[in-house]
Parts: C-alpha cells; sequence; structure tokens
C-alpha cells in the first residue's frame, strides 16, 4: 500500500510540474502578439528667419537729409526730387509687422516750421511690380480721401500756435505729436505688413515753410532720426510692440486686456488689410 501511494504522490507531483510548465510556456505564448510598424516620410522642421532692411542697411541706415543751414522755402531732402525716401524691406521668410516715423524732440518749434509738401506710401513686390500706392499729401494738402483726419490732427500754425480750424498745413510736429489713425498711423506711428520678398517705399517732401517767422525758428537746431521697429506678423508679438510703446504711447493703468485687444486690432484691422493687398 505504500509503495502506491507514494506512486499516486509522485504522479500527482508530476502532474503539477507539468502544469506548472504549460502555464508558464502558454503565458509566454500569448505575450506573442502580431504587430506591425509603418514609419512616414522623414520630415524636415526649419525655422523662419526675420530680416528687415531699411534703405539696403540693417542697421544706421542714411535718411539723405540736408545737415547744413537751412533757410525758409528750402526741402531738407538731398535727392534730385527734393524728397526723403524709406524704403523698408522684408527679407526674411516669415511676414512681418513694423512701426517706423521720424524721431525728434517735442519740444522744439522748429517741427512746426517743417512741412509736408507730399506724403505717400508704395508696396512692390520682388518683381518690383507696385501693389498699393496710399497718397496722403499731395502739394501741401491732405488728400480728399484723408481730408476728415488731416482736420483732427491740424491744430498749430507753422509759428507753433494753437488754431482753431488749423492753417490747412500739415506740419512734422503734428503728423508725430497728434493722436490720428490716417491709414494704421495712431501718434505719428506709421503701421505697415510685409509679405516675404516685399517692400514699402515711405516718401516724404519736407520743406522749411516760407512764412517761418524769425523769432521762434532762427538759429534752432532740430535733431532728426528715423526708426523702423519690427516682429512677426502675430498677435503675441505685436502686443509685445504695443507694450513698449513702439506703437502708441500707452497709459500706465493699462490691463493684460486691454494690450490684447490693442494687438488683435492692430493686426487684424490693419495688418491684413496690408498683406490681402499683396496677393
Amino acid at each position: 500500500m505504500s509503495i502506491g501511494k507514494r506512486a499516486r504522490r509522485t504522479a500527482v507531483a508530476g502532474i503539477i510540474i507539468l502544469c506548472v510548465i504549460i502555464i508558464i510556456i502558454t503565458a509566454r505564448t500569448t505575450r506573442a502578439w502580431f504587430t506591425s510598424e509603418i514609419l512616414s516620410e522623414l520630415s524636415k522642421i526649419t525655422s523662419g528667419t526675420m530680416n528687415v532692411v531699411v534703405n539696403d542697411k540693417t542697421k544706421n541706415f542714411n535718411l539723405n537729409i540736408k545737415s547744413t543751414h537751412i533757410f525758409p522755402n528750402d526741402y531738407i531732402g538731398l535727392s534730385k526730387d527734393n524728397s526723403v525716401v524709406v524704403n523698408i524691406k522684408n527679407n526674411g521668410s516669415i511676414p512681418i509687422f513694423y512701426t517706423g516715423n521720424f524721431s525728434l524732440s517735442m519740444k522744439n518749434k522748429l517741427g512746426y516750421g517743417m512741412v509736408f509738401e507730399e506724403l505717400k506710401r508704395e508696396i512692390f513686390n520682388s518683381a518690383e511690380e507696385k501693389k498699393l500706392e496710399e497718397v496722403y499729401i499731395l502739394h501741401s494738402n491732405i488728400t480728399e480721401k484723408y481730408k476728415l483726419i488731416g482736420d483732427k490732427i491740424d491744430k498749430f500754425d507753422i509759428n507753433g500756435k494753437g488754431t482753431r480750424g488749423g492753417d490747412g498745413i500739415i506740419s512734422l510736429r503734428e503728423w508725430k505729436d497728434n493722436n490720428n489713425t490716417m491709414a494704421g498711423i495712431n501718434k505719428g506711428y506709421c503701421v505697415g505688413a510685409l509679405k516675404p520678398g516685399y517692400y514699402e517705399k515711405w516718401t516724404y517732401k519736407i520743406k522749411f515753410h516760407r512764412d517761418c517767422a524769425y523769432r521762434p525758428h532762427a538759429g534752432k537746431s532740430l535733431k532728426l532720426r528715423y526708426k523702423v521697429s519690427s516682429t512677426q506678423f502675430e498677435e503675441d508679438a505685436v502686443m509685445e510692440l504695443v507694450k513698449s510703446n513702439k506703437i502708441v504711447v500707452t497709459p500706465k493703468d493699462m490691463s493684460e486686456e486691454d494690450f490684447e485687444q490693442m494687438a488683435y486690432y492692430w493686426v487684424n484691422s490693419i495688418g491684413k488689410g496690408y498683406l490681402q493687398n499683396q496677393d
């Protein structure tokens, strides 16, 4: 009997060991799933470049303005047609948003005597085809299209005295100082947007008005520069320009929401309009 029990025990132990082996083998077998791997074509991501050139320079460009003494009825430009030209070109690979205008002392009354005889902007593509032209001032007069806006910024005479109804002439000082919205210009800052390869040509014909009085203007010096600030054409990027007062002089108590609304306006109401004309 004892031998029979041992045999049964051995048989049972053998069965248990066999079951364990089968379970292990089965477990390993169930993990061997059918698999398949398919790869996409290799894609290359390249970051965009932003390269803005003004009058063929990336910095310290030449304005071609007289640095010697000028007298009433003299133009400040040195070109053959007496104009001052600023070419702003997008040499990068992404659309840009920019602001630019003259920089001058707002305390110097000589700026009131420097008046616009002509002011216009033109946009060209890489093939030198003109895609847009806006004329603001021609023959010293605000054009009909912008007459109502011109009336808002014409507040002083050529000697810097406030006049009701203005004097019909737009001075460099008025262009910089007054809160105007002439084709996306606010507080004198010119606003624009350019696609890659496009450039914008600003033409300013400015003269020292012939009727300027001697007392407020004689012997005065006016330091004049032109500044261009640009960024990529995105609301967040433009908002940073707004915050840094590159577009308008903003109050110190402006909220984040105010900045967002301004950036949205400049991009969607002003910038996109210029880009649409570049198709």
